[in-house]
């Protein structure tokens, strides 16, 4: 992005893409490894639901998560 406005925005969604999104994407794609229970795979499940949540409110407002493509919306799709 092209605003220090916009490229904060783009960082934050990347930092939520890689440490929020990333725990439970691991853990459902190993679920079965680690012989995870049907709780905890719905609590996985439902801090993914929440962050695409935001993320689609997100883009409801604008057409994009940080103003402008960006590796943000990469990051997050």
């Amino acid at each position: 992005p092209s605003s220090p406005q916009d490229r904060a925005k783009a960082r934050l969604w990347e930092l939520k893409a890689d440490e929020v999104f990333g725990e439970p994407v691991r853990a459902l794609l190993n679920a079965k490894r680690d012989q995870l229970t049907k709780e905890q795979i719905a609590l996985h499940k439902s801090k993914l639901a929440s962050l695409y949540e935001e993320a689609n409110a997100r883009v409801w407002e604008e057409p994009y998560l940080a103003g402008q493509y960006s590796f943000a919306d990469i990051a997050l799709y």
